[in-house]
C-alpha cells in the first residue's frame, strides 16, 4: 500500500508492509471488509480511506504502529481530527482526483467530467448536460472523447441513460442498449416509499404505497428484453475514452454497462468497484443512535454483470502519473489514444 499524501509520520511515497505485525491484506479483512463489502469489493486502494481513519466502530482498534520499504524499524502513527470533508478529500477516488462537473473542448479533446450521479447534485449535472448539448456537433467531431467517471460512486442510473443519448442519440442508444437484466423488485414499506420519493421517484412511490394494503412485500418491475439490431452507426466520428477508478460503483457500473454494448470505447484508469444484485441503500439510525443499519431495498434478477463483478481498464495509470493533473492525465490519454 502506497502513501499518498504527506504526515502522520509518513513520506508521500511510502509503500506499508504492515501495521501492528498484521499485513495490510490481513488488517483490510479484519478492520474494513468485515464491516464494509466482506469481500465483494476487495480494492485496496479504495479502502485504504477506512484502514487509516477512525469513524466510531467500536469493534475496530486503531493501528499503532506500520513498517514501510527500506526501513527496518516500525512507525508509530500519528492520529489526528479531521471533518468527513476533509477525509473525503483525501480519499482516493472521492474528491481528489475528477471532483468537478466540467466539460472542457480543447481542439482535439472534449472532455465531460462526471464525478456523481446523485439527485442532490443534479443541478449541476443539468448544467453539464445544456453545455455539452450546445456544443454537441463540436463534440462529436472531436478525435477524441473523455468520459470521465473517476469518484463516480453512484446515484441515479437514469443520468447515465441521459448523457449517452445526448452524446450519441437516442436512436443509437436503442440500437445498441443491452438488456441489463430481466425484472427488479423493490422492498415494499412507507419507510422505502419515502426514500424513492426523496429523490424524484414519484409515480414508484406511488405503487409501493399502493401495495402495502395488499400485504405485498415486493413490487416486481419487468424490464423489457431487447435483442440489439446494431443497425445505426455512431454519429461521433473520434475515439472514445471511458476515465475510471476504483470508486465507480452502483449507478456508475450501470453506465459502464450501457457504454459497453457500444462500439469504439475503451476503458482505462484502474478497476473499478463492485457491487451486488442488492442496491439502492437506504440508511437509519438504529435505537440510541450508536449504530446505522444499510438496507437494501431493490434487486436486480438474472443480471448480466454478476454479483461482484468490476470493470477492468484495458489499459491502466502509470505509476508515476500524477492524476490530479488535468495537463499530466490530458498528455498520456493522447499517447495511447
Amino acid at each position: 500500500m502506497k502513501v499518498v499524501s504527506t504526515g502522520g509520520g509518513f513520506n508521500e511515497g511510502d509503500i506499508i508492509l504492515a501495521c501492528d505485525d498484521k499485513s495490510i491484506t490481513t488488517l483490510l479483512e479484519d478492520t474494513v471488509f468485515k464491516f464494509r463489502g466482506s469481500g465483494i469489493t476487495p480494492r485496496e486502494n479504495a479502502a485504504a480511506p477506512w484502514l487509516f481513519t477512525q469513524h466510531g466502530n467500536p469493534f475496530v482498534d486503531a493501528p499503532i504502529s506500520c513498517q514501510v520499504v527500506g526501513d527496518d524499524s516500525a512507525r508509530r502513527l500519528e492520529w489526528s481530527s479531521i471533518d468527513s470533508s476533509g477525509w473525503r478529500s483525501g480519499a482516493p477516488g472521492q474528491q481528489k482526483w475528477g471532483g468537478q462537473f466540467e466539460y472542457i473542448n480543447h481542439n482535439d479533446v472534449a472532455w465531460i467530467k462526471l464525478p456523481s450521479f446523485n439527485n442532490r447534485v443534479a443541478t449541476q449535472l443539468q448544467a453539464l448536460y445544456s453545455q455539452v448539448e450546445s456544443d454537441l456537433d463540436k463534440l462529436r467531431t472531436a478525435p477524441l472523447v473523455i468520459l470521465d467517471v473517476r469518484g463516480n460512486g453512484g446515484g441515479n442510473s437514469q443520468w447515465g441513460v441521459k448523457f449517452s443519448q445526448l452524446i450519441w442519440s437516442p436512436q443509437y442508444v436503442e440500437a445498441y442498449r443491452r438488456s441489463s437484466a430481466s425484472s427488479v423488485e423493490w422492498r415494499v414499506s412507507e419507510d422505502n416509499a419515502a426514500h424513492v420519493e426523496s429523490f424524484g421517484r414519484l409515480n414508484l412511490a406511488q405503487t409501493m404505497r399502493a401495495s402495502i394494503p395488499d400485504g405485498g412485500a415486493l413490487l416486481r418491475q419487468d424490464i423489457p428484453q431487447r435483442q440489439p439490431s446494431r443497425d445505426i452507426d455512431a454519429p461521433l466520428t473520434g475515439n472514445v475514452i471511458v476515465l475510471m477508478d476504483s470508486a465507480c460503483v452502483s449507478a456508475c457500473l450501470d453506465f459502464l454497462d450501457l457504454l459497453s454494448s457500444f462500439e469504439g470505447i475503451s476503458f482505462v484508469g484502474e478497476e473499478t468497484s463492485a457491487d451486488t444484485n442488492y442496491i439502492e441503500v437506504r440508511r437509519t439510525f438504529l435505537p440510541g443512535y450508536r449504530f446505522r443499519a444499510v438496507i437494501p431495498i431493490k434487486v436486480y434478477r438474472d443480471r448480466i454483470r454478476p454479483d461482484g463483478g468490476s470493470y477492468s481498464p484495458t489499459i491502466h495509470f502509470p505509476n508515476d502519473l500524477d492524476r490530479g493533473s488535468d495537463k499530466a492525465v490530458l498528455d498520456w490519454l493522447r499517447t495511447i489514444n
